[in-house]
């Protein structure tokens, strides 16, 4: 996977090898060795600020592109971001149960929509501390609070006619009170993922394999329909 940078003078790569790298255009040589995953990178993507590098892992299992030899015993499906200037890894996130397909920015860099294997798109929160998801009492309710506060924020658009959006055939409209329940709720799906995880929206059988946010802060994602 490949991704350049926004003044488009330094290109981050992603490999089997469970490394991401950042490489200088003009002279060909790396310039960063991101190091902390423990199965292939699947995507990346390099903040619009130019300031964070967003990394996934590709899992379990069968993964297009990448021999079965590099994914044996890969069970790595968190997301990691990077301090491009440090290299130094900011934070891990994680909740997908599967491998992670692609990861997109908001316009403003706050938040993170990945897409999975697993039927879900997710969003996180790019600024928060991170760590473990607190359950319980006053910490849990206000968690829940901030998550649809955040969530309520960004449309989502999906045509795989999963359970997100609505606006008609096209299914793409403005967050309904289902996605701010889920994310809200103390489902198990959102429980075991961190505390960045803002919300989660679920699709019935539909492998998520692209998000992509556009200027308008309206997130687009897409999928292969299993029927």
């Amino acid at each position: 996977c490949l991704n350049f940078h926004p003044n488009t003078l330094y290109l981050a790569t992603g490999s089997s090898d469970r490394t991401a790298r950042l490489w200088d255009v003009q002279r060909g040589s790396c310039v960063r060795l991101f190091i902390g995953h423990n199965a292939p990178i699947s995507t990346l993507k390099i903040s619009p600020c130019g300031r964070y590098l967003a990394t996934a892992g590709a899992g379990h299992g069968s993964y297009a592109g990448i021999p079965p030899a590099s994914l044996a015993g890969a069970t790595d499906t968190t997301i990691s971001l990077w301090d491009l200037g440090s290299g130094r890894r900011v934070k891990k996130m994680w909740g997908h149960s599967a491998p992670v397909h692609s990861l997109t920015f908001s316009s403003d860099g706050a938040m993170l929509v990945s897409s999975a294997a697993d039927w879900t798109v997710r969003c996180w929160d790019v600024r928060g501390a991170g760590g473990p998801r607190k359950t319980g009492g006053a910490a849990a309710a206000a968690a829940a609070s901030a998550a649809a506060a955040a969530a309520s924020s960004i449309m989502l658009g999906n045509g795989a006619n999963g359970s997100g959006g609505s606006g008609g055939a096209s299914g793409v409209g403005a967050m309904g009170g289902t996605h701010m329940d889920l994310a809200a709720s103390s489902s198990i799906a959102h429980l075991n993922s961190s505390v960045d995880c803002l919300a989660t929206f679920h699709t019935k059988r539909t492998p998520m394999t692209t998000v992509q946010f556009t200027s308008r802060n309206l997130c687009l994602a897409a999928g292969a329909m299993q029927l």
